[in-house]
């Protein structure tokens, strides 16, 4: 995908003033034969030729955190800066912010196993119709959604239902397990519903969600100010440093006590147990 940005000076026909407007258009896509670094800083190169641009003129660059992109020696960036040394590379704010997410979840093994819970729950929905009409039959607003891999923010959409429909979804799973299939499938069916349902009712799966759910909601508001058109450097930068404040907040005791009273409201309501195991 070609994108380019610049800056467009028009003068104004009835006054001499001089309007400065940054623009951003798309202009097409580009099919890639290969993914190395080489190959794509060549392709961009060409693209910029075909259009009359020249590479002279290019001022800086903004790619995703990949290795062949951001790479220090092989990346698009760093062929592109031997090239044009005034081509400051800016990695993608949003990209960085994901990946940073990604890394402190999978570091840690409390978070990897609430998350394959989840995806669990909605794997064992969505793998059969019988299922998901029961889970529509408790669940009325809102439906499971799988996990995305790779954008992390995106998964707020997944947490939501449990958020907010947590106890029919239990609902759900108990009579699953309650009902009569038959062959082998079936009662794996109803053995797969009840190790779910008591994977949801425990009081440290319940604490989990708040949690998540809370740090996913900021992460989410923040990556989707820093895609906005009119956002500058000097507001991107006050926004994520206001989200580590807010994160920074959910690992100290006070914030972790006002998690477990919404943990306690939300085990309560659903008639799960209140302590920790």
């Amino acid at each position: 995908m070609t994108i380019i940005h610049f800056v467009d000076m028009e003068k104004s026909a009835e006054e001499d003033n001089v309007e400065v407007l940054i623009k951003e258009p798309f202009l097409h896509f580009v099919s890639l034969k290969e993914t190395t670094g080489a190959f794509m800083s060549e392709t961009i190169l060409q693209e910029l030729e075909t259009m009359s641009l020249s590479v002279e003129n290019l001022r800086g660059q903004g790619y995703d955190n990949g290795s062949n992109m951001k790479g220090k020696d092989n990346g698009v960036h760093r062929k592109m800066m031997e090239i044009n040394p005034r081509a400051f590379f800016v990695p993608c704010s949003t990209h960085s912010l994901n990946l940073s997410v990604n890394d402190a979840a999978r570091c840690c093994l409390e978070a990897s196993s609430f998350f394959d819970l989840v995806q669990h729950v909605c794997v064992f929905f969505s793998s059969s119709t019988c299922h998901w009409e029961i889970l529509t039959h408790h669940v009325n607003y809102l439906t499971v959604k799988p996990l995305s891999q790779t954008r992390w923010e995106s998964r707020i959409d997944a947490l939501k239902p449990l958020r907010y429909e947590l106890g029919n979804i239990y609902d759900a799973l108990t009579e699953i397990s309650d009902t009569t299939f038959t062959g082998s499938s079936g009662n794996t069916a109803c053995s797969d519903a009840e190790a779910l349902a008591n994977g949801l009712s425990k009081f440290k799966f319940v604490t989990s969600l708040i949690l998540w759910y809370k740090i996913l909601f900021e992460i989410n508001l923040t990556s989707k100010q820093l895609q906005e058109k009119n956002l500058n450097i000097h507001a991107a930068i006050q926004k994520l440093k206001q989200t580590k404040n807010i994160l920074e907040e959910f690992r100290s005791d006070e914030g972790f006590e006002r998690t477990l009273v919404y943990s306690l409201e939300l085990a309560e309501g659903t008639d799960f147990p209140t302590e920790f195991e």
